[in-house]
């Protein structure tokens, strides 16, 4: 679940041909789009004190500044990018949304912000996790506890049929976690590998949330048998 896992290195020395002509595609369109935004919000600072009063801005213009700017971490200028109208919902090259960005960068605030302003909580990035499970991982209860109340599904499932529940055990976060259960999250499901959030606490030496799920897991859940 770590954020690196998104952009794995390059350790493949030959290719197929279609594989090398999707890679340089999709770096191209990174080029581009990136280049896009921060033109666009170059130009945006240059023409504005505060606001974007006396500053014309289209929409796809705006989509590729909030893109950039929930990139790296800018909650103003993402502010006026959602007042020019950007769509809260535009993916990039990555298939990440604002929202999605947002919570990998671990900004709450912004996060929220993007969620008021009707951000989808049921996108998916590429490896199939949903906004709540990114929040469960690294902690942010404020973010996680907006998307349940605002409907998620508590136990969706990524592409390694891994729950929120189980990002949160994983990334040892007990506020997250307790939050989660509290909801109705299912303690007992397990992923790809037959390894439920208590595993995940158990393997990775996570103690506040291996005491929390113990108390809340029924006896045949409290397998210590399983191997990674």
């Amino acid at each position: 679940m770590a954020f690196s896992q998104y952009f794995p290195s390059k350790g493949i020395i030959m290719e197929p041909k279609r594989v090398r002509i999707f890679k340089a595609r999709k770096t191209l369109d990174m080029l581009v789009h990136m280049r896009e935004g921060k033109l666009l919000f170059k130009s945006a600072k240059l023409c504005t004190d505060t606001s974007l009063k006396n500053v014309s801005i289209d929409v796809q213009h705006a989509n590729a500044m909030l893109l950039y700017a929930a990139r790296n971490n800018m909650l103003g200028e993402a502010k006026m990018a959602l007042d020019a109208f950007a769509n809260p919902n535009v993916t990039d090259c990555f298939g990440f949304t604002p929202l999605l960005w947002a919570l990998a960068n671990r900004n709450e605030e912004l996060a929220l912000l993007l969620i008021s302003r009707g951000a989808s909580i049921h996108v998916r990035n590429p490896l199939g996790e949903v906004p709540l499970m990114v929040a469960a991982y690294f902690g942010m209860v404020g973010a996680a506890r907006r998307i349940i109340h605002a409907g998620a599904v508590l136990n969706a499932r990524n592409a390694y049929r891994m729950t929120a529940l189980m990002c949160a055990a994983q990334g040892g976060s007990e506020d997250a976690a307790a939050l989660l259960i509290s909801a109705g999250a299912d303690p007992a499901l397990t992923d790809s590998r037959m390894l439920s959030a208590l595993d995940y606490a158990h393997y990775l030496r996570h103690k506040n949330v291996e005491g929390l799920l113990r108390v809340v897991c029924s006896p045949p859940d409290l397998q210590k048998s399983k191997t990674i």
